[in-house]
């Protein structure tokens, strides 16, 4: 088994199937590679952490974290 996928969470995305925009983001461990396809990958230890906070509430945000604050989101 691919250890990029030792953990992995994929959360609801383009819900109204639109063509070409994917189906959903996944989050998993890092490889060796650098390419994800598409995916987030985050080291191993950092993806067990999250597995742990992970719930039915959780949203992904993508952006530079020096964008990322309460008055933005």
């Amino acid at each position: 088994m691919d250890p990029g996928y030792n953990y992995v969470a994929a959360f609801n995305y383009n819900s109204s199937n639109t063509y070409g925009k994917g189906s959903a983001i996944f989050l998993h461990c890092k490889t060796s590679s650098p390419n994800t396809d598409g995916c987030i990958a985050i080291a191993e230890s950092y993806m067990k952490q999250m597995m742990t906070k992970i719930d039915s509430s959780t949203i992904i945000i993508i952006d530079l974290e020096t964008n990322i604050n309460s008055n933005n989101y």
